[in-house]
């Protein structure tokens, strides 16, 4: 899990079953940033994601 930084909204949380009580300890996108570039480099996941990250 990553947190968001933010509250995530109720629909949200019906929609996924993700609470804030579940992120409120994991680690923010930018501590792990690199190492999930790691894991993903080259790959076509790793391209769909970069893409749909700089959509939202």
């Amino acid at each position: 899990m990553i947190n968001p930084g933010t509250n995530i909204p109720r629909h949200i949380t019906q929609l996924t079953g993700i609470t804030n009580g579940m992120v409120k300890h994991a680690p923010y996108f930018e501590e792990v940033a690199q190492t999930i570039h790691a894991m993903l480099q080259g790959t076509i996941l790793w391209r769909t994601m970069l893409i749909l990250i700089c959509l939202f």
